[in-house]
């Protein structure tokens, strides 16, 4: 049957703008566990009650930095791994649907004789089989590109966690929020970030050099 036969055309454009194989989902991009687990022992590693002065101030700064953005980047990966779970789901669920459209049709076809009759009674069947196939791919689009937009917030959120521009409410684009945690400086207002390079205590002794 031609009408059949354009149908199934139609079905099998739809169904390749959905790929083969198993969607990935987003445990590979997710090393929240690994992070929080990193934050924890880097908040063990603060500074105890028997050190104290400007050197143990500095240093307690700085680790809690640390600790802060290594949770930041925890929760981060924990989102992005939502979002690419979702996109995967997003796949399964149009290959499902149209697969259901196709039986459908399927279904439908055998079940009237190979006439010219037969093929006009299977039109309104198939008129009806096409438009779920274009309300299916709509749907999933639109799907992925609020998925994408989410993304695209996530990544901001990344690349301003990497800047330091972030508050305890999470990154933000801009300067450091005054309530938030701040990057510490030594007394040359070189930046720097903990545990790498950090400035020399200010009561160390001459030529103590860094840390």
């Amino acid at each position: 049957m031609a009408a059949l036969d354009a149908f199934m055309a139609i079905w099998s454009k739809a169904r390749g703008t959905f790929g083969d194989g198993v969607p990935q989902d987003g445990s590979a991009y997710d090393a929240s566990s690994a992070l929080t687990r990193l934050q924890g022992d880097v908040r063990n590693a603060a500074p105890g009650a028997a050190w104290e002065g400007a050197a143990a101030e500095a240093y307690g700064s700085a680790n809690e930095r640390q600790a802060v953005v290594l949770g930041e980047a925890a929760r981060l990966d924990q989102r992005l791994r939502a979002e690419i779970d979702r996109s995967a789901e997003v796949v399964q669920a149009g290959r499902r649907d149209l697969d259901s459209v196709r039986e459908r049709v399927r279904t439908a076809a055998a079940g009237v004789p190979p006439t010219a009759l037969g093929e006009s009674m299977l039109y309104p069947v198939i008129s009806q089989g096409s438009g779920e196939i274009a309300d299916i791919v709509q749907r999933s689009n639109a799907d992925m590109n609020v998925i994408a937009g989410r993304i695209g917030t996530i990544t901001s959120e990344y690349q301003a966690l990497g800047a330091g521009t972030f508050s305890e409410n999470g990154p933000t684009q801009g300067g450091d929020d005054e309530d938030g945690p701040s990057f510490v400086q030594g007394d040359d207002e070189q930046g720097w970030r903990y545990p790498f390079d950090p400035p020399p205590p200010s009561d160390s002794a001459p030529g103590g050099g860094r840390w």
